[in-house]
């Protein structure tokens, strides 16, 4: 039986693993952007928002990050398979 994964810890997961030398300093082009419903909380005090980038496209969530960051949304209790993690 597929378990239920919590959204945040997903989200997390994609966003530790995305960037296994994440950089704080990174800028991401376009950054700023967080889609409608979406939180952010950064693990570098010095980070800003402008750093990062979340988008939604249909069904699909994109996050762009150089620091580390955990996205997520109210209400979003988990995430149901199935369901498709991809790094680039």
């Amino acid at each position: 039986m597929a378990r239920a994964l919590p959204l945040a810890l997903l989200l997390l997961l994609v966003a530790a693993g995305c960037t296994p030398d994440a950089d704080p300093d990174r800028r991401i082009a376009d950054g700023g952007v967080l889609a409608d419903g979406w939180s952010l909380r950064l693990d570098e005090p010095t980070a800003s928002p402008s750093d990062v980038r979340l988008t939604a496209d249909g069904d699909a969530l994109v996050g762009r990050n150089g620091p580390n960051v955990t996205f997520w949304r109210s209400g979003a209790e988990a995430a149901t398979p199935p369901y498709t993690l991809r790094c680039e």
